[in-house]
């Protein structure tokens, strides 16, 4: 199996700077979205691994009815830290085809 170059590149350089002006309010505003979005899939990657009330195993500090926002928190606090890079990789890519269409 052969994976793509454009995935090995975003890959290789999650750091990379974006050809955008930091104080560019669209920047800003892309950056907002991406972090908020690497949350929500944090948050889900999490309900995923650690399971919920009434699954098999026990979630610790997870159970109950607000084991949701637990997770939610969870996943919003590692993005704020930096998360996984994958703010990185999608404001990359939204701010190529920014790009590519402007």
């Amino acid at each position: 199996m052969t994976i793509p170059t454009s995935f090995q590149a975003a890959v290789r350089a999650p750091s990379a700077p974006v050809e955008m002006a930091q104080g560019d309010p669209e920047r800003r505003r892309l950056e907002a979205a991406v972090r908020e979005f690497e949350g929500i899939f944090l948050a889900q990657m999490f309900r995923s691994a650690f399971g919920r009330e009434g699954e098999s195993g026990s979630s610790p500090g997870a159970a109950g009815p607000w084991g949701d926002m637990l997770w939610d928190a969870y996943g919003r606090a590692v993005a704020r830290a930096g998360g996984i890079g994958l703010a990185d990789v999608v404001l990359r890519s939204l701010v190529e085809q920014r790009g590519e269409a402007g």
